[in-house]
């Protein structure tokens, strides 16, 4: 399945962060970047006025020296979308142990729309890349994303070691499902499902932006590792789709919505 097709929403990359072996301090720096694209296919504000039927309709001649009838004005607003979304979420796993450390980190995703429908926000792995988080300069070390979902209690961690996941409450984690897979019962991407547009809400984005018409969703990574881990950075990619829920192709995204 093809997520860049048409003038949907495209997703935007968020890299992922996990520093192991050494304590970070004072070290997330996270950028905004904000992005309004057009829905089905109108203008980022597409608005057609229409002043007149196509056809008109002439009364007849009036038995009087002034005449009237009515015309219809007709103005018709495009849906629109915009997305702002972290420039990097970190995690410091700053001491982990021989029989696994759990480490997690937050970065906060916004979403603007004026579509009465709402919206949803998708997680997946980026176009042509894979889902581990792997060291800046050794290959062969690198975190899988974890196989299936699972829930983290306090002072628990991932099943199995060296592995990752996403989630939105700090509490469940989900496979980082390949470009192209579709949300269904047993395959999760769907980070979240508004029912309303955003119209008169306000958010503050990671960028301490208070973004009026925004509405905040958290973006949770996990981490599970263990003394294995070459100690350094491990980098990886996610992609953020945003999409309103009266697009027509929605189900290109989610079969299970």
């Amino acid at each position: 399945m093809d997520y860049s097709g048409g003038n949907v929403t495209r997703g935007v990359t968020t890299k992922g962060k996990i520093t192991v072996g050494y304590k970070i301090k004072n070290h997330r720096k996270i950028s905004n970047k904000l992005i309004a694209l057009p829905v089905l296919g109108l203008a980022a504000v597409a608005s057609t006025v229409l002043v007149g039927a196509a056809s008109s309709t002439f009364a007849d001649t009036c038995p009087a020296a002034t005449c009237s009838d009515t015309t219809t004005v007709e103005v018709t607003v495009g849906a629109v979308i915009s997305l702002a979304t972290p420039d990097k979420i970190s995690v410091s796993m700053a001491v982990p142990s021989s029989s696994g450390t759990f480490a997690s980190g937050t970065g906060i995703i916004g979403v603007s729309t004026n579509d009465a429908s709402g919206y949803s926000v998708y997680i997946t792995g980026t176009n042509g890349g894979n889902t581990r988080l792997t060291h800046e300069t050794v290959s062969s070390s690198y975190l899988s994303t974890i196989s299936s979902s699972q829930t983290i209690s306090s002072g628990g961690k991932f099943s199995t070691n060296n592995t990752w996941g996403w989630g939105s409450d700090g509490s469940t984690y989900y496979p980082l499902q390949a470009y192209g897979t579709v949300n269904t019962s047993s395959v999760k991407t769907r980070l979240v499902n508004k029912s309303a547009s955003t119209i008169g809400k306000t958010c503050t984005t990671d960028d301490s932006v208070a973004r009026t018409n925004y509405e905040c969703n958290n973006l949770v990574i996990g981490a599970t590792g263990d003394t294995s881990l070459t100690a350094g950075t491990y980098n990886g990619s996610v992609l953020v789709t945003a999409v309103t829920n009266s697009y027509s192709s929605i189900s290109d995204y989610d079969t299970d919505r």
